[in-house]
């Protein structure tokens, strides 16, 4: 009998060794893209295979969410303006979700925004839903789940739309630079803890990564890890050829953490900014808040026979180990940047930038020069954290305008989107803003008394940035706004942190947004951060209900709420 056991406790062990194994060697294998099912002038096909694997992207092994046996992050979504995008979701998860598009207009499609409660229901455990797009739009963007903390998990990858016309400044490669934070938990257990009323806020342990990304690889500090972990995590490696010109493609789909991004020994010219061409600008150093995107230029230039590191450091994470002393954490995310004929010796860590310049996103002008119209509708989004009342849980309280503060929370299991088609009242816990007409243009004053910065996101829509700042005091008047020429447009945007004195919210930081809301549909406006999100921190945008209603619903969007 003990020999049975020893023997069974030796073939549990082989097969815990031969997954770690295995999801090293797809670790460190060269990113693989999908195989697309089909593809015409018009239509671009591919099938999604959600499930549960094994993986150890620093090193670390932990269970997460797969695409089609392998991770997210290499499943790269490509299709070209202009074409009919058409992806096969099937959920073979223990647990539903969803597919979100972040940053695709969906005009004349809301109901495949992918927005977990709020177009469709979730896709059941073992159901399969098909999302069908048509792309007006081009650049870089990605996909994830918008249900609960999946993404945090491993559910997210890239998307890239290529341009129909010559793209505005050429180069000869590309590379996609995927940005991220990584946990050894699980996200809904994080979530959970951060839900709980025994949260410290004062030690927000829970919220701090374990690992910084680059294209799905890190390292953790195995002297710390709690089982199985490999202490030379492979970093990702780029090959390049001296005096060709790389398009980089760089995508922070991260839950928490902004990256401070640059290249030893070379400058970065910026040429997009979430999907939206801007005048060329270049810098050594830049900043990239989740869900953001840039591209950026690199000329190859320097010398032949060195690696260079690709340093993408978590910006918002270091300041927390005054709170919560670092047990093992990597703020560092790093790549190499490989010469062809470079040594496989790793770079130097002492190389400095001569001439250090920061991205100023102000000094951003896109290609596209347009006056942003004089708001119809102005209003402000307030957001403070506090106790709720009821739970005694910490966590986003926001408020439209002097109305009551409380978080964003579904309340029923019907879609926002289905209520609006039945011309249902709406709950007022998804702060509900409905705009009836046609094309509305808004003002949004999103004031910030948080002491974290906040990168606000809106579906459906790229908005204008207007004017942003730390002192109520300084925001400029309707007509020096009227008068801006050619504002910056994107679809994320930061939200700074108030001003504080010894714990306590001074002045609050502050952003002025400006959009034309002409696509009819419902849609979030929310803060990226994961648990932000999850915990309230966001709103609800209806537009032009009555031409949504004669644009019907789909009927497999229909059918996700009638699966058992």
């Amino acid at each position: 009998m003990a020999a049975s056991k020893e023997l069974g406790l030796l073939v549990v062990l082989a097969l815990f060794i031969a997954a770690f194994v295995a999801s090293m060697n797809a670790l460190t294998s060269s990113s693989r893209s999908p195989v697309r099912d089909e593809s015409s002038n018009n239509t671009v096909t591919y099938t999604m295979r959600l499930h549960r694997l094994f993986g150890a992207p620093d090193g670390v092994n932990r269970s997460m969410i797969g695409v089609n046996g392998g991770f997210g992050w290499d499943f790269v979504i490509r299709a070209r303006e202009g074409q009919r995008l058409v992806v096969h979701v099937l959920n073979e998860l223990d647990e539903p979700t969803t597919i979100h598009w972040h940053g695709i207009f969906q005009n004349h499609s809301n109901a495949y925004d992918g927005a977990s409660h709020v177009t469709q229901c979730p896709i059941p455990a073992g159901g399969r839903l098909t999302y069908a797009v048509k792309l007006e739009q081009y650049g870089t963007y990605w996909w994830h789940s918008h249900h609960g903390p999946q993404y945090i998990d491993g559910l997210r990858g890239p998307m890239i739309i290529d341009p129909i016309a010559t793209p505005s400044v050429a180069s000869d490669e590309e590379l996609i630079v995927e940005l991220s934070d990584w946990y050894h938990r699980q996200g809904a257990d994080i979530v959970a803890a951060i839900n709980s009323p025994t949260l410290d806020i004062n030690r927000p342990v829970d919220i701090i990564p374990d690992a910084a990304l680059v294209n799905g690889r890190g390292r953790f500090n195995c002297s710390f890890a709690v089982g199985a972990c490999a202490p030379q995590a492979a970093y990702t490696i780029f090959h390049v050829r001296r005096n060709a010109s790389y398009r980089l493609r760089l995508i922070n789909t991260a839950a928490f953490a902004g990256f401070n991004v640059s290249l030893d020994g070379h400058s970065m010219t910026v040429v997009s900014v979430d999907g939206i061409d801007v005048e060329p600008r270049t810098v050594t150093h830049l900043r990239i808040n989740v869900a953001q995107r840039y591209d950026v230029i690199v000329h190859a230039n320097a010398s032949p026979d060195s690696n260079f590191w690709l340093r993408a450091t978590m910006n918002n994470v270091a300041p927390l180990f005054f709170l919560v002393p670092p047990t093992g954490q990597d703020i560092y995310g790093k790549a190499l940047w490989s010469y062809s004929n470079a040594t496989d010796d790793a770079p130097r860590d002492d190389v400095t930038m001569t001439d250090r310049i920061d991205l100023d996103e102000l000094l951003l002008v896109p290609l596209l020069k347009e006056v942003a119209p004089a708001p119809e509708l102005a209003f402000n989004f307030t957001i403070r954290i506090q106790k709720n009342d009821t739970t005694n849980v910490s966590g986003p309280h926001v408020a439209i305008d002097d109305g009551p503060a409380f978080p964003y929370r579904y309340t029923t299991t019907t879609p926002t989107l289905f209520s609006v088609m039945n011309d249902d009242p709406l709950p007022a816990e998804i702060h509900p803003l409905v705009l009836h007409q046609s094309r509305t243009s808004v003002q949004i004053l999103v004031i910030n008394y948080n002491q974290g910065e906040h990168p606000f996101h809106m579906h459906g829509h790229a908005f204008w940035v207007m004017a942003h700042g730390t002192n109520l005091a300084h925001i400029p008047s309707m007509e020096s706004l009227n008068a801006l020429v050619a504002p910056m447009k994107r679809d994320t945007v930061a939200v700074a942190a108030c001003d504080s004195f010894r714990g306590e919210c001074v002045q609050p930081g502050w952003t002025i947004l400006r959009v034309v809301l002409d696509n009819p549909g419902v849609w979030l406006f929310h803060c990226h951060i994961e648990w932000d999100m999850a915990t309230g921190m966001g709103m609800t945008l209806i537009v032009n209900p009555s031409t949504l209603r004669s644009m019907g619903l789909p009927s497999d969007i229909q059918r996700t709420c009638a699966a058992p």
